[in-house]
């Protein structure tokens, strides 16, 4: 089973995802005016900090869920379906497991040691985070099975109605309960959205659920392989570990309203970043269905890669140049935010520039090399991020996750000079996107100090377009065709 991974199921579920982006813009909008007026600043520094415990308790299932997508292509590939549903079923009961033991620690925690007095989370921000947490979990977990499969506009089209609909639900309940409302519309929304998964596999009689077999001796090479694939992936994505721990620093070092103001920046940033979702998540299983034992050519990982970087980037850039503007009209508080976005939108470009690399790396299991290059940086940043120069302002605590992840990216990409028929993937790419990442921190720097016109910042988004055309040194012609080629 292919799955819809032809450009045509691309363009489908990018309409989708730009549909529900673009009316999701207009109620997103409409909340963060309603956040700025009735949370401020610092209940949402608040917020923002309550929601680290949701990637924290996604730490707890090792990753196993990530096998899902990485490892039944190649079984679908070779028929071997009883393989299959002792896979899911494996999967399922340590899934259900961990929930289970993370409900009791928690119920203990709150009824046995939880002080108001010493909390600035008062007890039901913290059940309703955790429920947020439990429920969001449970739908990465049915969402991991439908992608294994290959069906990925279910799961736009549901990313869409969320995008439209929750922050509409959100105004109502944050107008009439502030903080809890806003925490509780998340809840709603994450119970709404895996009931209509759960309903989805049931209507479809996939059986995605299903408890039928388990075996411990698999279950432990599952979680190897699971917690190989955790710390690969998540070290450096957007929700990952290291940006976790960075605004874990965020919220220790300074103050509520400092991680408000980063917060607001950030989540326009989470708007539009997932917008690019069906080009990636079809290359991802394109490149797991490859056979492994050959070697790939690196002229198509370039591709997928300048694609993927002149997107984000350019993206990126034009986010900036709109917040420039509606700030100061819509959310004065906040007007302090803009000074952050160049690092902002750099950290997001590097962090974006991981993902690719990353599939070639799992889909050819190269995790042990690469594993412990993660985990040196985490204990690197951990270590580097309590010296004070990063407690006097939280732009060098952003530069010094951003050098760190260069650092993690050039040790990727060398690891990974075996599996291209071309070995020069180190300098080239690396230094690309190097040039890339500067420009888009030159230019962003450009629009946030207001040193050129409103006219020549719009300029600012072609000329990027045509500096990483140009840098790419590849013909778009080509491009286009080897990417064809690929997903065809």
């Amino acid at each position: 089973m292919r799955g819809e991974t032809k450009p045509s199921d691309i363009l489908k579920n990018f309409s989708i995802l730009s549909l529900g982006t673009f009316f999701g813009k207009i109620s997103g909008l409409a909340l963060k005016v309603v956040v700025a007026r009735f949370l401020g600043v610092e209940i949402l520094g608040i917020y923002v900090l309550l929601n680290l415990i949701i990637p924290y308790y996604s730490y707890a299932f090792l990753g196993i869920s990530y096998i899902l997508p990485r490892e039944i292509p190649q079984m679908q590939v070779n028929k071997e379906f009883k393989k299959i549903d002792q896979t899911r079923s494996i999967i399922n009961i340590f899934f259900f497991g961990i929930s289970l033991l993370l409900t009791l620690f928690f119920t203990i925690y709150i009824l046995y040691f939880y002080e108001q007095d010493t909390s600035q989370f008062s007890r039901l921000n913290l059940i309703l985070v955790f429920l947020t947490a439990f429920f969001y979990q449970l739908t990465t977990l049915i969402t991991k099975h439908i992608k294994s499969l290959g069906i990925f506009s279910k799961l736009y089209i549901n990313e869409s109605f969320l995008k439209i609909f929750s922050p509409l639900i959100a105004i109502i309940l944050i107008i009439q309960f502030g903080l809890n409302g806003y925490l509780f519309s998340n809840l709603a929304f994450a119970i709404l959205n895996f009931g209509n998964f759960a309903y989805y596999n049931h209507l479809k009689k996939l059986s995605l659920l299903s408890i039928n077999y388990f075996s411990f001796q698999k279950l432990i090479q599952f979680i190897k392989l699971g917690f190989a694939m955790l710390i690969s992936q998540k070290t450096y994505s957007g929700q990952g570990i290291l940006y976790t721990l960075l605004f874990t620093y965020l919220g220790l070092n300074f103050s509520l309203e400092t991680v408000g103001q980063i917060g607001f920046l950030v989540s326009f940033c989470n708007v539009v970043i997932p917008l690019f979702k069906p080009y990636l998540v079809s290359t991802e299983r394109i490149i797991y269905s490859r056979n492994r034992s050959e070697k790939l050519s690196f002229k198509t990982f370039f591709d997928i890669s300048f694609i993927n970087a002149l997107l984000i980037g350019s993206t990126l850039l034009c986010l900036g140049i709109i917040l420039k503007y509606i700030i100061p009209l819509f959310f004065i508080e906040f007007h302090q935010s803009i000074l952050f976005f160049p690092a902002i939108a750099l950290m997001f470009f590097v962090i974006n520039s991981l993902i690719i690399i990353n599939y070639y790396l799992n889909g050819f299991n190269i995790y042990l090399k690469r594993n412990i290059a993660a985990i040196i940086s985490i204990i690197s940043f951990i270590g580097i991020s309590k010296l004070s120069i990063f407690t006097t302002d939280p732009i060098f605590l952003f530069l010094l996750f951003i050098f760190i992840a260069f650092l993690y990216k050039i040790i990727l990409h060398y690891l990974a000079k075996d599996i291209f028929k071309e070995n020069f993937t180190v300098l080239k790419i690396t230094i690309y996107e190097f040039l890339l990442g500067m420009l888009l921190w030159s230019f962003s720097l450009i629009v946030v100090e207001g040193l050129i016109t409103p006219i020549l910042e719009v300029g600012l988004i072609i000329l990027f377009i045509f500096i990483a055309t140009m840098l790419s040194f590849r013909n778009p012609k080509k491009i286009i065709h080897g990417l064809k080629e690929f997903f065809i």
